[in-house]
């Protein structure tokens, strides 16, 4: 084949409290290539106060990077659910919270659980209405419920919970003592994974998982130090729990400040959110309105409690910790990419401090990944290093037909010289492909699918132009995916061709 083609509650202390406001500061594009130090890519943010941790007051070791969420989550009384492998301390984590607040809880395995078990035995009245027969673990009088095992109920009783966690109503009754709602599942079992480690942990409903406001991955063995483990073997997970007044004076400090956090941050993470969630859309992950606005006010309540927890951590890594636990894909069986989700956190940072007349701000608002790049590259006001994370960012996230364009683009305007010599070398080697022609052999059988492609790359080249030099790149680039076994199929082929072509449309790209 050939082609060339703690404060502890202090008696309702009268002055209004005060806020340390660290500034949504934004350094030079210089500064941001060598010494920003951005959000690590797993969402942790360590707490790294003078006392011991929080957590592990109650014998929860090797949780602080998770305590900020967990604070913020018993103060703004959300749905929490956690998501970790067995073993890693879920149901001991809430259990003991309960405990150490003194809670009237309930616990609930929800894989066996009947709506019985919940609501009691209905009865009739008189009057013909029913009342329900109280039992020592039904939920009527809780002011805390939690369900393990959330995604091994069967459906109808996921529906039943659905209200419950929702609008803390069972049966159309209001549970007027209920103020949180906590669950906790093993990771969800995708359908083409057939050596699964929890094949009976089923994807959530996904209207259900997006009624949780907070889902936090549960650190693992890996995550821990040696004292932290040494902790936790030594720990007794049976032995009892004292009210913790180091906690309750923890959530109660959040809660009396974080009216101020809204004031003094709530426009600026308003902004946040809204160009966060724009670009994740850019990444195919769309958010729900009600999960920007949960994200809102989990932000703002994980910023709260920096003071309380004396914490050290950035504004900028308590966002991202939040907005990556706050995603519902993780618990329906989807998958989320780090690198583009650490991007989309970057991008919207950045944005808040810039001026509203600077180019960065026209470029970095700009929603159409496309015309971002090409402002990028037409912009004199970027830096090189600043330019070629815009370039990257956009490439990383197109489709095989788009990223043809875009090197295409790049090389015929010249715009790849503006560019760091790493990112300019990933294109160049795109490059090549589409300028070289390739000469290979392969024999396939008349069947197979794999023929069926050739077929069709062959039928499509015969539409191509010969001596027109777009037709070259796009005839030559097909012909090297469909040797390096990157064409798996006729829909892919046709929609990578047709990609090629919107995106050099786009770019006012003419290759006569």
């Amino acid at each position: 084949m050939q082609t060339h083609f703690a404060r502890t509650r202090a008696r309702k202390a009268r002055a209004k409290p005060t806020i340390d406001q660290q500034p949504f500061h934004r350094s030079t594009s210089e500064t941001d290539e060598n010494s920003e130090e951005l959000a690590s890519d797993d969402g942790s943010s360590a707490c790294k106060g003078d006392k011991k941790d929080l957590l592990s007051e109650i014998g929860i070791f090797g949780c602080a990077s998770i305590e900020p969420l967990i604070v913020a989550a018993l103060v703004t009384e959300v749905p929490l659910l956690l998501i970790g492998s067995h073993g890693t301390g879920k149901s001991l984590l809430l259990n003991r919270i309960s405990a150490a607040l003194g809670l009237e809880w309930r616990h609930y395995n929800a894989s066996i659980l009947n709506f019985d078990d919940l609501i009691g035995f209905p009865a009739p009245r008189e009057d013909g209405s029913l009342e329900y027969i109280k039992t020592q673990n039904s939920i009527w009088g809780a002011s805390a419920v939690f369900f393990d095992e959330i995604s091994r109920c069967r459906p109808d009783i996921q529906n039943k919970m659905f209200p419950i966690v929702h609008e803390r109503r069972v049966q159309g009754i209001e549970l007027k003592e209920l103020k949180y709602r906590w669950a906790a599942m093993n990771p969800p079992a995708k359908d083409d994974d057939e050596e699964a480690d929890y094949l009976g942990s089923e994807p959530l409903d996904v209207a259900f998982a997006d009624r949780f406001a907070l889902i936090i991955d549960m650190p693992g063995w890996r995550a821990f130090s040696n004292t932290e483990r040494e902790a936790i073997v030594r720990s007794d997970a049976q032995s009892p729990i004292e009210p913790s007044h180091r906690l309750q004076s923890v959530v109660d400090l959040t809660r009396d400040i974080l009216p101020s956090y809204y004031e003094s941050h709530g426009s600026t993470v308003l902004q946040y959110v809204l160009t966060v969630s724009s670009r994740l859309e850019e990444f195919n992950l769309s958010l729900s309105p009600r999960r920007i606005n949960m994200m809102y006010r989990s932000i703002l309540a994980t910023f709260a409690t920096s003071m309380p927890l004396n914490t050290n951590s950035k504004l900028k890594d308590l966002a991202y910790l939040v907005l990556k636990n706050s995603l519902p894909v993780r618990c329906t069986g989807g998958e989320i990419n780090n690198v583009q989700l650490l991007t989309a956190h970057n991008d919207a940072w950045d944005l808040l401090s810039v001026p509203k007349n600077d180019a960065i701000r026209r470029i970095l608002a700009t929603q159409d990944p496309l015309k971002r790049l090409k402002l990028a590259c037409t912009s004199n006001d970027l830096s090189k290093g600043r330019r070629s994370t815009i370039v990257s960012d956009v490439y990383a996230s197109s489709s095989l037909g788009r990223r043809a364009g875009i090197v295409a683009f790049m090389f015929e305007s010249g715009f790849v010289g503006k560019l760091h010599a790493a990112v300019a070398e990933e294109l160049g080697s795109v490059y090549q492909s589409m300028v070289e022609p390739i000469e290979f052999s392969e024999s396939v059988a008349m069947r197979s699918s794999r023929y069926a492609v050739w077929k069709e790359v062959e039928n499509l080249l015969a539409k191509l132009k010969p001596r027109h030099r777009g037709s070259n790149y796009i005839a030559n680039y097909l012909v090297h995916l469909f040797a390096a076994d990157q064409m798996p199929n006729v829909d892919e082929l046709h929609q990578t061709h047709l990609d090629w072509v919107e995106t050099t449309k786009a770019l006012d790209l003419a290759l006569s």
